[in-house]
């Protein structure tokens, strides 16, 4: 044990990162924090120090799906050391969509110097602009030894009555391939099956030593897994084990369905072979099935549900060095999101505690060590963000809108809208149940609130009541609707499930508003001790004054009375989206002091819930554009704002400060406070015109 303890703490991580829907990127970094959404596959590499963990190193990306040109999406990573010491990555790049049975090309990079750099794309196999089905889809790869030749065997016309089993090869270290072939009647037509993403094996130990092993899932007329089997390097091949489906044809979901399958070799010369659950068979979990004879058999005995592995039907990556089995796959059941690393001293009878690789949606993976290399383990893996709207055209996209909590559930909900410049708007809502480390799919709200009221949920923050009336409701304000302009209250009284709107205000007029007319924008709500909102809101065509409109509810978000509303001239605005937070006694504002320019932003608090405000504290003196003021629930001396700041542009950078409140507040003219800005994210476009 402790042999195993001290080459884990010795592991280097090398991430390969593919993302499908997401970007490829290539940034070596240090510990990185760095599907639908942009598509990268990269890499990272992680370092052991004292602990017996491993740890990442740096992170490259090697395809982005930027859904531009002919070929716009990549998915499905493919990795391999080479008989040489080098790397070879493959991926499957889509022509003019994301789908499976579309035409695609097989794309390969190289590295020559233990991944940290790549050769160009090169297109070892292109179905040119056939019809959908007539494509290929890509498969395992995997290494001869003894011949020093590296395989791929891939699926063409997987989707067809007939299908054909390909086997493409390079001799010269993945440098240059050889034509296909196809060896569809080496196996048999009734056994082509669909190699699984991953790699294959060459046996090490006897029985069968020197056995090439694929592990493949589906064939023409059902389901299952085979293991096909070459004892002539890669010459000849047939069918060993064979699982089918139950039942074999049309299966569903509970049903027994063995599907892509990641095979290794232990010491004593089994095998274990990693199987994607696809119809959910009494668990979100792995499959393991196991063979002693080489892959000739999978006795039902030993095959088992390991539930340690959850997953969400979904490709993983195994492997085995040194008396450690690796996995990887997404640590959730549902979604393809948070994607973790474990490993098992005990051939995975039981397994250790995780390592996240990548915390937003993550899809396929896939391992690889170079032969003379104990030092590193490299990770190939999809990943992508929360939300991406990819190349849409114009108009057809998202915007962000209102973060909020409900600490009764402890879930994080974000509510935004996506083509709001479209004659039909949606209302969408995603929420995080394990502290925003992950994220669940959208969901479409539109038909919750009507179309009518299907509003751009403001940017800032929404609220849950914590005092009566309507204690434990959460509210969102939004702004502008498909046919007019206005703001409304969207309210939800069961924790997030259904939605309503509460109280309306139009603008005057309605539609075609011009300088100088009544039109409410982006608001910000806050509740006052007594249970009242206190909602600030964007001025946006400087009724009377270049000010803040203020609106009061008295009765949970139900009505925003027209004697309660009221121009707070004290808060001067150039038309922004400004922070508000209230907090034992005193309301804060953020926003910045100026009545024409996005200059000058100041943090201005009042003791008498806004009927006077002090001149406040200076946070950055040059452009500054939107703000968003935040506290942590046990924590009553600090509080956070985050905002837009620049000297070129005001939305150069985002930045976050923290802030004391009990060296903030002391002198309302104080400017002594911890005001330390840490730049977090520089944008990379923004629309002024929408802002």
């Amino acid at each position: 044990m402790l042999t195993r303890l001290r080459f884990l703490a010795r592991v280097l991580l090398l991430f390969l990162v593919l993302l499908t829907a997401f970007a490829w990127l290539l940034h070596p970094v240090r510990v990185l924090p760095d599907l639908k959404s942009r598509q990268q596959i990269g890499m990272s590499l992680i370092k052991g120090a004292s602990l017996p963990a491993p740890s990442e190193v740096y992170s490259v990306v090697l395809w982005t799906s930027h859904r531009r040109g002919e070929v716009g999406v990549f998915r499905i990573p493919v990795l391999t050391y080479t008989p040489r010491g080098n790397l070879v990555a493959m991926v499957e790049g889509r022509k003019n969509s994301e789908k499976d049975d579309v035409p695609k090309v097989i794309a390969v990079k190289r590295s020559t110097n233990a991944g940290e750099t790549w050769s160009p794309s090169q297109w070892i196999v292109d179905d040119g602009n056939t019809t959908r089905r007539y494509c290929s889809n890509i498969g395992t790869i995997f290494v001869d030894n003894v011949t020093e030749t590296i395989f791929l065997m891939y699926m063409y016309c997987g989707f067809c009555p007939v299908r054909s089993l390909m086997l493409i090869n390079s001799t010269d270290d993945g440098i240059t391939w050889g034509r296909p072939r196809n060896i569809t009647d080496q196996v048999g037509k009734n056994y082509v099956a669909h190699p699984s993403p991953g790699y294959g094996i060459q046996k090490k130990h006897n029985p069968a030593k020197g056995r090439l092993i694929v592990c493949g899932h589906g064939f023409h007329d059902g389901l299952g897994l085979v293991l096909l089997l070459s004892d002539d390097h890669g010459v000849t091949w047939r069918r060993g084990a064979f699982v089918p489906s139950v039942p074999f044809r049309r299966s569903r979901r509970g049903d027994f369905d063995p599907d892509e399958c990641q095979p290794i070799e232990l010491p004593d010369g089994s095998l274990r072979i990693v199987v994607r659950n696809e119809h959910v068979y009494k668990c979100n979990c792995k499959m393991i099935m196991k063979s002693f004879d080489g892959g000739e058999t999978l006795p039902k005995k030993h095959m088992f549900l390991d539930t340690h592995l959850i997953e969400p039907k979904i490709t993983s990556g195994v492997w085995y060095s040194n008396g450690v089995l690796f996995y990887t796959g997404p640590n959730n059941t549902n979604n393809r999101t948070d994607l973790q690393l474990r490993w098992s001293y005990n051939n995975g009878r039981s397994w250790s505690k995780v390592m996240r690789i990548w915390e937003h949606k993550a899809s396929y993976s896939t391992l690889t060590m170079l032969p003379n290399d104990e030092e590193h383990l490299y990770i190939m893996y999809e990943r992508g963000w929360i939300v991406d709207d990819g190349n849409v055209a114009r108009h057809n996209c998202s915007y962000l809108g209102s973060i909020f909590v409900d600490d009764t559930t402890a879930t994080i909900f974000l509510m935004y809208v996506f083509c709001e410049f479209c004659p039909t708007r949606s209302l969408m809502l995603i929420n995080s149940t394990d502290d925003g480390i992950t994220w669940g799919r959208p969901r479409n709200i539109t038909d919750h609130v009507g179309k009518d009221y299907a509003t751009h949920p403001s940017p800032g923050y929404g609220i849950q009541k914590k005092h009566n009336p309507s204690k434990g409701r959460l509210i969102v304000c939004g702004h502008g609707f498909h046919d007019g302009k206005g703001l409304v209250l969207l309210l939800s009284d069961d924790h997030g499930v259904t939605w309503r709107r509460g109280a309306f205000v139009p603008s005057v007029p309605f539609q075609d508003n011009t300088d100088g007319n009544f039109n409410p924008d982006e608001c910000q709500p806050v509740e006052l001790p007594d249970g009242s909102l206190y909602l600030v809101v964007r001025n946006q065509h400087q009724y009377k004054c270049h000010c803040k409109i203020i609106m009061r509810s008295l009765d949970g978000g139900e009505t925003l009375p027209r004697e309660h509303m009221f121009l707070d001239r004290a808060l001067v605005e150039p038309r922004i989206t400004s922070g508000v937070w209230y907090h034992r006694g005193v309301l804060f504002y953020s926003g910045p002091n100026r009545p024409l320019a996005r200059e000058d932003l100041y943090l201005r608090w009042s003791y008498n819930h806004g009927h006077t405000w002090t001149k406040g504290l200076q946070i950055w003196g040059h452009l500054a554009g939107y703000s968003v003021l935040t506290m942590v629930p046990d924590d009553e001396e600090h509080i956070y704002m985050i905002y837009e700041r620049g000297t070129v542009k005001y939305f150069d950078e985002i930045a976050i400060v923290k802030l004391r409140l009990s060296m903030m507040t002391r002198n309302d003219t104080s400017s002594q406070g911890d005001v330390s800005p840490q730049k977090l994210v520089s944008p990379r476009t923004s629309d002024p015109g929408r802002s």
